[in-house]
């Protein structure tokens, strides 16, 4: 396994905590503001330019499904 295929594993990984976090209801700010670190400049790439080769395309898609269910949802 690659590394930027580990990195967007972890990223993949702090969305759905995240969502569990949300669904649990236990947030009490109106608003919070959710902070994913990474310190792989293409797997920032991929997410900020919504870019994915083939290689990471089922990643790509599964962070994209994430980040639409946390934004509409909470």
């Amino acid at each position: 396994m690659d590394a930027i295929t580990c990195e967007l594993e972890g990223i993949i990984l702090g969305l759905e905590l995240s969502l569990e976090y949300y669904k649990s209801g236990k947030y009490e700010q109106q608003q919070e503001t959710l902070y994913i670190l990474c310190d792989c400049s293409s797997a920032i790439d991929i997410n900020v330019h919504k870019v994915a080769s083939q290689t990471w395309i089922e990643l790509f898609q599964k962070i994209i499904y994430l980040e639409t269910v946390i934004g509409k949802e909470y």
